[in-house]
């Protein structure tokens, strides 16, 4: 498999937001604000992920940010604050890396384990693309090949949007695509564990509280937290509002220009 040390676990957060105000620094778990404890958790994580980077804004605002990382010890690349694929395709510029796996920060429940699947899946047949299906929504990640991200970044349209990165990626006529998919006992898609609401904040603090009650390693498991997800089984996981955007609402067209040989 490709060297690690070229492939990049590229976590990406900002402190604005409208949904719930202020996010990024909230109190999630112990000393940890919800930012705090997904980089801790990221770099406990006992297999290979590759190299851990907190990507954020060129904003005074996220100043802050960038200090939380570096006290858990996680370097930090700062770019455009809209263009969420271009602070991406910059921090893979100035630090020389082939693979990005990109996570955003309100996925405190991200379970690396599926992601060390997806790299290696990813690379095993060399895509350009990978993403993980069938895990409750914020606990899966994507595996992106540099290069091609840098081609299409190059062609979209409105860069504003490009948060919503998997819509830019996710078809078969602009990259070679792969997935892998959420074993049987943790294929739960219909659950959301990622933080953009009220509702979603308490959900995620009452399954990292019960989790860490019952153990010593930083590191939750997926099984853990699947489990604790269906023990509590909240029943606000059908309700409409609580989904937001719809493909329909982004423009994914790229504009591509063609160049004699």
């Amino acid at each position: 498999m490709k060297n690690l040390d070229r492939i990049c676990f590229i976590l990406q957060a900002r402190v604005g937001s409208s949904r719930l105000p202020g996010k990024a620094h909230l109190p999630f778990h112990a000393e940890y604000s919800t930012v705090a404890y997904l980089l801790k958790r990221l770099t406990s994580y006992p297999g290979d992920i590759g190299q851990v980077v907190f990507a954020t804004t060129v904003l005074d605002e996220d100043d802050a940010l960038e200090a939380v990382a570096n006290q858990i010890g996680v370097p930090v690349v700062r770019g455009p604050v809209l263009d969420v694929m271009g602070r991406m395709v910059q921090a893979a510029g100035e630090h020389g890396w082939d693979t990005l796996v990109r996570v955003t920060g309100d996925d405190q429940l991200v379970s690396c384990e599926y992601a060390e699947r997806a790299i290696r899946h990813h690379l095993e047949n060399s895509l350009d693309f990978t993403r993980v299906e069938g895990l409750p929504v914020g606990m899966g990640c994507e595996v992106i090949d540099v290069r091609t991200l840098r081609r299409i970044h190059q062609g979209v349209g409105n860069r504003a949007q490009t948060e919503l990165l998997t819509w830019f990626l996710d078809s078969e006529w602009i990259c070679r695509t792969g997935a892998i998919f959420a074993d049987p006992a943790h294929a739960h898609s219909k659950f959301r564990v990622t933080l953009d609401y009220q509702a979603d904040y308490d959900l995620m603090r009452e399954i990292a509280r019960r989790c860490h009650e019952t153990q010593d390693e930083f590191y939750i498991s997926t099984d853990r937290i699947v489990e604790t997800l269906l023990e509590i089984n909240p029943t606000w996981r059908e309700q409409a509002q609580l989904w937001t955007a719809t493909r329909a609402q982004v423009r994914t067209g790229l504009v591509y220009e063609y160049q004699a040989p």
